[in-house]
């Protein structure tokens, strides 16, 4: 089978086949295609040929065995599947609409669509007079004032186009919303990947969450989302229930007591025996919470919305003027006719999903209108350093030992201690033990995670500490000799440091560096050539941090804070009056990313941080930010290009009405099909300011 690409970036493959096919052969093609190596998510389009496959891994590797597929035996295959429920694409909802419309004007003579229209009128009149009891003119005031006075004066034809064109605008709307859910409800996955599932032995293993069963135990820790429904058979922890309940504060969890999947354990550690696999109910109403916050619509939505209906005032007021100084009907009824109101509620909320759809397409998950819109308006970017600025995988790169503790023993200990929870200096002790094939089996006590401290737990009964300097020194008392500290701050100059005790003895120092992510300087000296405010904060050194910042070109920089720190930050730049985006990784940034106005993380963060944040940078990218920017502006310009489009569009049929230059019928015509050239017009994709797509036009070949 021959296949092009049309479009390549990180982790996202669009390509194209030599033809299209049919529904059978696009259900076998899917699951063929999911069964690729590294292939993670695929999408075969309904109409044409083209198809779009999330991977991980090896491009190269990927294109081999998509190369290999077998039409043939595809082919084969299909006959024996059966048809495939489809999603429903837009241009459904355009083609049954108007074959709806063409078979009932064609097949029926007047005589039965008059009563018709009649009937289908009637749906509009219960929401035009509650809207009246309670004392409004709104956009349903003014659809069912059209249609009735239309079907007064026998212009059946009129009334039934009139309901024709909102029957299109709610379908619409409701593919949008549903599209809306199904994109979240899908990129939310990342909330549930794997699951810590005790064996035999009392040791963990990580388990796709495909295969946890009821009745498996599972192990939660700190930071972490809970992965299935389950009841808590030991331990204790407070868990952030938000995404379910919507209440902010975490509540206490101990023995005995339900927890549900998507939730996330903020600090203590759980195990629970599942009790459901159906997550899916959990992410629907993670969704339903999201969807209905005022967050999802963008602001200019909202704004539209509002016009929408103020608009409508004006829409009588000249009806009325018009009437008085004409006595005409039918000139009166234009100004019902011409209905801007509608064009703009249709029309606005595709605009923001086709932004967020395109953001999408670039590996951006985006969880509302709001933080699109907005992103161009922000003044202030506060970064987080490790995991953001620098790579989520810092490396080891020497390890200090003391007290007669050997290389092997501090890193198995280390790395026993350090693989249950999320962060990426604990994660590089784990990736080197695995790097030297040291073993490092479960063999400590009861863990205790200290958000921005550090791990305390015990091992051969021996009380064990690995965390920071200020965490194992100073908090736990540990001494430290003057030989040994002259050894350490030579090391302190060039790399972050992880210290390591047992039963109040230095066993080691891990110097642990992790390089600045490739495109990180360019980025940021994009948004400062925008005129952003640019500020690093960070638990290292000041020594190192400035360091860092030199070579960023970050001018205010703020070393040494804890989370608490961080979160003051923001909401003190805040009080100064700007707008401020929080860009972090870890557990410890997830108060400053809840205070700010729109928290970014990547999606190598922690569950908690991915859970608070606003926008999730799937590919863990930088360059998404500068995107994001472009994107922003690119939605504004739409947006006013689209209002003064609608209202020019219609103010000029509404002229050339009251001029006589146009009968009343040909006027609700044209004003029905701008309003549907406006919402193809919506769908289309934002201009926006780009390099050329990498890859773009390639013949995909195997030699």
């Amino acid at each position: 089978m021959r296949f092009r690409i049309e479009h390549s970036g990180p982790g996202r493959l669009r390509v194209s086949a030599e033809y299209p096919f049919g529904p059978a052969a696009r259900k076998v093609l899917r699951e063929r295609l999911l069964d690729l190596p590294g292939v993670t998510r695929v999408t075969v389009y309904k109409y044409g040929s083209g198809l779009v496959l999330e991977h991980r891994g090896s491009r190269d590797t990927l294109l081999t065995a998509l190369q290999r597929l077998d039409v043939l035996d595809l082919c084969q295959d299909a006959g024996d599947i059966g048809t495939a429920p489809e999603e429903r694409e837009l241009f459904d909802v355009f083609y049954e609409a108007f074959l709806r419309r063409a078979l009932t004007h064609t097949l029926l003579p007047p005589v039965v669509r008059a009563p018709i229209t009649i009937i289908k009128s009637l749906a509009f009149i219960p929401p035009a007079l509650r809207a009246l009891r309670g004392g409004h003119l709104t956009v349903e005031v003014l659809d069912a004032t059209a249609i009735v006075i239309s079907q007064l004066m026998g212009d059946f034809s009129t009334a039934s186009s009139i309901i024709f064109l909102l029957n299109l605008g709610e379908d619409l709307e409701g593919w949008v919303e549903t599209r809306s859910r199904e994109r979240l409800e899908g990129s939310l996955s990342f909330l549930s990947r794997s699951a810590w599932v005790l064996i035999e032995g009392g040791g963990l293993k990580e388990t796709d969450i495909a295969e946890v069963r009821v009745g498996d135990l599972v192990s939660v820790t700190a930071g972490r989302a809970i992965p299935l429904d389950g009841e808590v058979i030991r331990g204790r922890g407070m868990v952030s229930e938000s995404t379910l309940t919507g209440e902010p504060l975490a509540v206490s969890k101990t023995v005995g007591d339900s927890v549900y999947a998507s939730t996330v354990v903020e600090n203590g550690e759980l195990t629970l025996r599942v009790t459901s696999l159906a997550t899916e109910s959990r992410i629907s109403q993670i969704v339903r919470l999201m969807t209905e916050g005022e967050d999802f619509q963008s602001p200019r939505q909202r704004l539209n919305q509002t016009r929408a209906d103020a608009l409508v005032t004006y829409n009588f007021l000249g009806a009325a003027v018009t009437y008085a100084l004409t006595r005409s009907v039918t000139q009166a009824l234009l100004f019902l006719l011409v209905d801007v109101s509608c064009v703009l509620k249709i029309s606005t909320p595709i605009v923001v999903m086709t932004a967020m759809r395109q953001m999408g397409d670039q590996q951006v998950l985006i969880k509302g209108g709001r933080f699109v819109e907005e992103f161009a308006e922000v003044d202030t970017f506060v970064f987080d350093k490790t995991g953001t600025l620098t790579t989520t995988r810092p490396m080891v790169m020497d390890v200090l030992t003391f007290g007669g503790f050997s290389r092997q023993e501090v890193i198995s200990y280390a790395a026993c201690l350090e693989e249950h929870y999320y962060h990426p200096i604990g994660h590089a002790v784990v990736e080197q033990a695995e790097r030297e094939n040291i073993p490092h089996d479960e063999m400590h006590g009861e863990l205790t995670y200290i958000v921005s401290h550090g791990i305390q737990s015990e091992i051969d009964g021996k009380r064990t500490v690995i965390g920071s300097r200020h965490f194992v020194i100073e908090d736990e008392g540990v001494p430290i000799t003057a030989e040994q500290e002259a050894v350490i701050a030579e090391q302190a100059q060039r790399y972050n440091l992880l210290y390591f005790s047992i039963d109040q003895q230095l066993a080691g120092v891990f110097c642990i560096d992790a390089p600045l992510r490739p495109n990180a300087r360019q980025v940021l000296a994009t948004l400062r050539a925008q005129g952003k405010h640019l500020v690093m904060l960070t638990g290292d050194g000041q020594a190192r941090a400035d360091e860092i910042a030199a070579e960023l070109g970050i001018k205010e920089v703020h070393a040494g804070v804890f989370p608490e720190d961080k979160h003051l930050f923001v909401q003190q730049q805040q009080q100064m009056g700007r707008r401020v985006v929080m860009v972090g990784d870890g557990i410890n940034d997830s108060a400053a990313l809840y205070a700010a106005d729109i928290a970014v993380v990547m999606a190598e963060s922690a569950d908690l941080a991915q859970q608070v944040a606003d926008v999730v940078i799937l590919s863990n990218d930088l360059g998404a930010l500068t995107e994001l920017g472009h994107m922003s502006r690119g939605l504004e310009r739409r947006l006013n290009g689209l209002y003064t489009g609608i209202i020019g569009v219609n103010g000029g049929l509404l002229a050339l009405g009251l001029f006589n230059v146009l009968p009343g019928n040909l006027l609700a015509l044209l004003h029905n099909a701008s309003t549907i050239g406006f919402s193809l017009y919506s769908l289309g994709d934002l201009a926006v300011e780009q390099n050329a797509l990498p890859n773009a036009g390639e013949p995909l070949s195997v030699s």
